[in-house]
């Protein structure tokens, strides 16, 4: 047992630096995902995954929300809809 906390059970009380480093790891998602969107330099697995997980709401955006304390049905929604204006 080391004396670390566990910042995956601290959610939303984590200190200011875990806050930042998973909304961090959040926004590298929604930049995979609009790489993937646009075909530029994302159109790997993982853009693809990220692209994917945004549009559904799925594990990885409601993890990361639960981490940062963002509502993942907006993040959700708000991917969605920046989609349908970029075209």
């Amino acid at each position: 047992m080391n004396d670390y906390p566990d910042i995956t059970e601290q959610g939303q009380q984590a200190g200011a630096p875990e806050l930042r480093l998973w909304r961090a790891a959040l926004a590298l998602m929604v930049l995979d995902a609009r790489n993937h969107w646009h075909e530029k330099k994302g159109t790997g697995r993982d853009e693809l995954r990220a692209f994917n997980d945004l549009c559904r709401c799925g594990p990885m955006t409601r993890w990361l929300c639960s981490m940062t304390g963002d509502n993942p049905e907006a993040v959700s929604e708000a991917f969605r809809g920046w989609c349908r204006e970029a075209g």
